[in-house]
């Protein structure tokens, strides 16, 4: 059995004067070359949740899709790669401190 174990790393920071969050991520990549990361861009009442993303980066993908319409992300990769390494900026869209 696979475990699908995802690592992750949040980090506030401040970007363009606003609240922010730096995401690092470490998963398993997908044998097909192609690995999805859901990200839902409506949820919890909040619409276009993918304009809160900026900063895509991996440094094992050759190509980085945003696919709003998909509610996810694409990381195209080597098929023999076997772990993928993705961060984002996920920046506060609303006014004032960010709260829990």
């Amino acid at each position: 059995t696979q475990n699908n174990l995802i690592s992750y790393k949040i980090s506030p920071i401040e970007k363009d004067g606003k609240p922010a969050l730096n995401v690092f991520m470490e998963f398993d990549a997908n044998p097909s070359g192609e690995t999805v990361v859901i990200f839902q861009d409506k949820a919890w009442g909040e619409e276009n949740l993918h304009n809160t993303l900026s900063n895509l980066r991996s440094e094992h993908a050759s190509e980085i899709i945003q696919e709003k319409d998909s509610q996810c992300v694409i990381l195209k990769h080597d098929p023999d790669l076997k772990k993928i390494r993705f961060s984002y900026i996920l920046q506060q869209d609303t006014q004032g401190e960010i709260s829990t």
